[in-house]
C-alpha cells in the first residue's frame, strides 16, 4: 500500500493592481458655466418667491391653505398621472410594433413615433383645437399632452428592446408561454429600467 502525499503548495505570485485613480476636477470653465446654467435656472424660482412674499408670509399661507389651491393641486397631479400612463402604454407599444413585429414600412413607422418631439406643445394643442374645436377641457389635455409626451417613452425603450435578446422570447414561447404572457414576463422585464 503506497502512501501519496499532496504535492507541496506552489508560491502565488502577489500581483500588484493598479492603484485607484482619483477622480479627476472638472475644469473651472466647466464648473462656471454650471454655475451660471443653474442661476438662469433659479432666477425665476427666486423672483416667484420675493413677488409672493411682498405681502407677508401670512398672505402666502392664506394663499397656499385655500380648498382652492389643493383642488388645483389634486387636478395637476391627476392629469400628470393619466397622461403618463397613457404615454407609457401608447410609447411600449409603439416600441414594440417597431422592433418585435413585422411592421411594413418600419423605418417610417421609426420616424414618425417620434415626430411629435419635432412639434412644440403650444402648436399641437391649436392644431388639435383647430381639428376638433370641442376638444376642450381635461379630456383634451389628456389627449394633447399623450400625443405630445409618449415618445419620451418610446424612444428609450425602443433602444433597450434592439439591444435585448429576442431568443429569450422564442424561448418562452417554446416552452408554452402565449404572447401575452411572454410580452408581460420576458420582454417588460428586459426594458423595464427604459421604462
Amino acid at each position: 500500500m503506497t502512501v501519496q502525499t499532496a504535492p507541496a503548495p506552489v508560491a502565488v505570485e502577489e500581483r500588484h493592481l493598479p492603484a485607484p485613480r482619483r477622480p479627476r476636477r472638472a475644469p473651472a470653465s466647466l464648473a462656471f458655466g454650471a454655475l451660471v446654467a443653474t442661476a438662469a435656472v433659479l432666477l425665476p424660482l427666486g423672483y416667484l418667491v420675493v413677488r409672493a412674499t411682498e405681502r407677508g408670509w401670512e398672505a402666502v399661507d392664506a394663499t397656499l391653505i385655500r380648498p382652492r389651491t389643493a383642488e388645483l393641486i389634486g387636478r395637476s397631479v391627476s392629469l400628470s398621472a393619466t397622461v403618463t400612463a397613457i404615454s407609457v402604454v401608447l410609447g411600449v407599444g409603439a416600441a414594440w410594433l417597431v422592433t418585435r413585429t413585422d411592421l411594413p414600412a418600419r423605418r417610417f413607422w421609426q420616424v414618425a413615433f417620434a415626430l411629435p418631439l419635432a412639434i412644440p406643445s403650444y402648436v399641437a394643442a391649436w392644431a388639435w383645437i383647430g381639428w376638433r374645436p370641442d376638444l376642450a377641457g381635461r379630456p383634451g389635455a389628456t389627449i394633447v399632452l399623450s400625443s405630445i409626451s409618449y415618445p419620451y417613452v418610446y424612444l428609450p425603450v425602443a433602444a433597450a428592446m434592439r439591444r435585448a435578446d429576442p431568443g429569450l422570447e422564442d424561448v418562452a414561447r417554446s416552452l408554452g408561454y402565449g404572447p401575452v404572457h411572454t410580452f408581460f414576463t420576458v420582454t417588460l422585464r428586459q426594458v423595464r429600467i427604459a421604462t
